[in-house]
């Protein structure tokens, strides 16, 4: 066992007994690393909380091999985020973030991924509102990108052919991306030229400004994390995330 720091930030926190957590964080360096914090929520109830979730910084640790989890040491917050308890919207889609991270059990360093991440959470605290449903699309469209996955939009999932400029498609969650109008199946979603355009953007990590039919694009993105990352779990997040982004003003 030896001691280690690495960049880290916190995805989620689980009391234990009447004095301990069980910490879960994305490290930029061993990925998802889960780690038992013995009296912290004592040394929380006396000078205040830094184990805020969503906050990064350095994480000090006893690491073993093949270990469930690991021994806590200390975690020192460079960036708390709090704006992201400011409203349900910023929390659930930042919670909606971490979560498609947990579902995937990363067990390998992916600076990539911790730089997407860390670049969403900003977004999704500090997006202007009007902005912030296109904001957590993008976000986890990136993050899932990151993690080695990704909608195939340009070309038809089923036949390869490239779509035309004005064609209108399908989404196929399960295939991986949109049949063209030739390979379409009546069941699935409509995906016109605007939502194609809209789609390159957010799988791109960039939040469209006037964005169409977030909800519809909120479907998409939960079918093909349900079709590839999840298939047997469904995103906690991701009832209170709807519910958001159907209510008219954020």
């Amino acid at each position: 066992m030896s001691l280690i720091t690495t960049p880290a930030v916190l995805l989620r926190s689980y009391p234990y007994g009447e004095t301990s957590r069980i910490l879960r964080f994305l490290t930029e360096d061993l990925g998802v690393v889960g780690t038992m914090a013995r009296g912290v929520r004592r040394e929380d109830s006396k000078r205040g909380s830094s184990l805020d979730t969503f906050g990064d910084g350095i994480l000090a640790m006893h690491f073993k091999e093949n270990r469930d989890l690991q021994t806590y040491r200390g975690f020192s917050v460079r960036r708390a985020r709090p704006a992201l308890g400011t409203h349900l919207l910023r929390l659930g889609g930042a919670a909606l973030l971490a979560e498609i991270i947990l579902v995937h059990t990363l067990e390998e360093g992916n600076p990539e991924l911790y730089r997407r991440f860390l670049l969403a959470l900003d977004e999704v605290a500090e997006g202007e509102d009007q902005l912030l449903r296109a904001r957590i699309l993008a976000g986890a469209w990136s993050v899932v990108g990151a993690l080695g996955f990704g909608p195939s939009i340009g070309r038809c999932v089923a036949c390869g052919r490239g779509l035309g400029a004005e064609e209108i498609g399908r989404f196929d969650c399960e295939a991986g991306g949109v049949r063209c109008a030739g390979c379409g199946r009546e069941e699935l979603p409509r995906v016109g030229p605007v939502a194609r355009s809209h789609l390159f953007a957010l799988v791109a990590g960039s939040a469209p400004e006037e964005l169409r039919g977030a909800r519809a694009h909120l479907q998409l993105l939960a079918g093909f994390i349900h079709s590839h990352l999840a298939p047997a779990r469904t995103l906690r997040s991701l009832p209170l995330v709807q519910a958001q982004f159907g209510a008219e003003d954020v």
